[in-house]
C-alpha cells in the first residue's frame, strides 16, 4: 500500500504518468502561445486563478460585490497596458456568477428574495425598463451601443442593488466596502498625483497619442485622469470619495 502510494501523485496517477500529463500540456501551451500571442499566454496562465476566484464565489457570493467595485476603478485603466481582453464584460460575468451561486449556495432551501424588495430595487428595475425601452426609440443609431452604454447605465445597478441588500447585512460589511472604496480613491490620487509630477507613462502617452490630448491636453497642460476613463470621471469619483469621507469621519 504505501508503494502505491508513493508512486501515485495528488490525483491518483502514477508519477510517469503525471510527468508526462505535464510534459504534454506544456509543449500544448507553448505551441498555442507562440502562435497565438502574449495575450493568449496570460489568458492561459490566468485559468488556474480563474478557476479558484469562481469557487470562492461560490462559497461566499458577497465576494463579487468587493471584485465588482475593484474592476470598476482598473478596467479602463489597464485597458490601456494590456488591450483586447473584454475587462468589462468581466463584471457581467462576476454579476451573473454571483446569482448562480447565491442559488446553489442555498439550493437544498428557499433563497430568501424578500431581503432584496425594496423600494430601491423597484426604482432599479424601472429605471431599467426605461433603458430597456430605448430599444425602440426611433432616434437610435446603434443596437450595439445601446448595449454597452445600457449595461453601465442601469443593468449593473439592478444586479448589484438585490445582491446588497441580501448579502451585506451587517456593519463590518459596510466597513469594510468603505474602506475598499477609501484605498482605491487613493491610490486613484496617488496615480493623479504622478501623472502631474512625472507626466504621463509610455502607455498612458500612447493613449493621448492616439486621440485622449484632444479631450486632456488643453492649453498645453494634462487633465490628469489617473487609472480612469477620462479626467471628468477621476474627478468626479474623487469629490464623491471625498465627501463620503467627510461624512464618516463627522459620523465616527
Amino acid at each position: 500500500m504505501n508503494i502505491i502510494q508513493k508512486q501515485t501523485g495528488a490525483a491518483g496517477f502514477s508519477k510517469p504518468t503525471t510527468a508526462l500529463l505535464l510534459l504534454s500540456l506544456s509543449v500544448v501551451f507553448g505551441i498555442i502561445i507562440a502562435s497565438k500571442g502574449f495575450i493568449v499566454a496570460l489568458l492561459l496562465i490566468s485559468i488556474p486563478f480563474v478557476l479558484i476566484l469562481i469557487n470562492a464565489i461560490f462559497k461566499s457570493p458577497k465576494l463579487a460585490i468587493y471584485l465588482v467595485v475593484g474592476i470598476g476603478f482598473f478596467a479602463i485603466g489597464l485597458s490601456r497596458y494590456v488591450s483586447g481582453p473584454p475587462y468589462g464584460m468581466s463584471i457581467d460575468g462576476i454579476l451573473v456568477l454571483s446569482y448562480i451561486a447565491l442559488f446553489f449556495k442555498d439550493f437544498y432551501k428557499r433563497v430568501d428574495w424578500s431581503l432584496a424588495s425594496s423600494d430601491v430595487t423597484k426604482m432599479a428595475l424601472l429605471w431599467y425598463g426605461y433603458s430597456l425601452f430605448q430599444l425602440v426609440n426611433p432616434e437610435a443609431q446603434s443596437k450595439v451601443a445601446w448595449f454597452y452604454a445600457m449595461r453601465g447605465v442601469s443593468l449593473y445597478m439592478l444586479l448589484m442593488i438585490p445582491l446588497v441588500l441580501m448579502l451585506m447585512r451587517d456593519h463590518k460589511d459596510l466597513n469594510k466596502f468603505l474602506y475598499l472604496w477609501g484605498i482605491l480613491s487613493l491610490l486613484g490620487t496617488f496615480k493623479g498625483f504622478m501623472q502631474v509630477t512625472f507626466g504621463p507613462d509610455h502607455w498612458e502617452q500612447a493613449w493621448l497619442d492616439g486621440g485622449g490630448n484632444i479631450t486632456h491636453i488643453l492649453f498645453g497642460k494634462l487633465r490628469v485622469f489617473s487609472f480612469y476613463s477620462d479626467a471628468g470621471q477621476f474627478g468626479a469619483a474623487q469629490g464623491h470619495a471625498g465627501v463620503m469621507g467627510i461624512i464618516v469621519y463627522l459620523s465616527s
